[in-house]
C-alpha cells in the first residue's frame, strides 16, 4: 500500500510538471501585434505611403503581412482600366525595389523575418484591377 501511495505521488507530480510545461512558454509577436499595439509604428507606415491624387489608401496588417490597398475615388472606363493594368505591368520592377527596401526596413524596425507585403489597385466599385505581392514567390 506504501509503495502504491508512492507510486501514485511521483504519477501525480510528473502529470502536473507535463500540464504545466507549456504554460512559461512565450509566442512571437507578429507584425499584426506589433502594428495594433503600436499606433506610432502603424501611423508612420500609414504616413509613408504615397496617395497619388484621385486615389484613397489604406494599410492593412495580418500576421506577418502587409496590404497596401489604393482605391480609385471616381471610376474608370473598361479602356483607362486596361491601359493602367498594362502600365502597372510595365513598372512593376522599380514598384518592386521600393517595396522589398522597405519590407527590409520594417524588418529591421520589428526584429520579424518574412514580411510580405502586397499592393491592391481597386476600382471606385472595389473591383481589384491589378496586385502584387513582395518579394515574390
Amino acid at each position: 500500500m506504501k509503495r502504491l501511495i508512492t507510486v501514485f505521488s511521483i504519477m501525480m507530480i510528473v502529470a502536473m510538471m507535463l500540464a504545466f510545461a507549456g504554460c512559461g512558454a512565450t509566442t512571437r509577436a507578429t507584425l499584426e501585434d506589433i502594428a495594433s499595439s503600436d499606433t506610432e509604428l502603424a501611423k508612420t507606415i500609414q504616413d509613408g505611403i504615397e496617395v497619388p491624387a484621385g486615389t484613397t489608401a489604406k494599410v492593412t496588417f495580418s500576421g506577418d503581412s502587409f496590404d497596401v490597398t489604393y482605391t480609385f475615388d471616381d471610376a474608370l472606363s473598361e479602356d483607362l482600366e486596361k491601359k493602367l493594368v498594362e502600365s502597372f505591368n510595365a513598372n512593376a520592377d522599380s514598384l518592386k525595389e521600393g517595396c522589398e527596401a522597405a519590407i527590409d526596413d520594417l524588418q529591421k524596425q520589428t526584429d520579424i523575418s518574412g514580411i510580405t507585403g502586397t499592393i491592391h489597385i481597386l476600382n471606385s466599385d472595389g473591383k481589384e484591377l491589378w496586385s502584387v505581392t513582395y518579394p515574390e514567390q
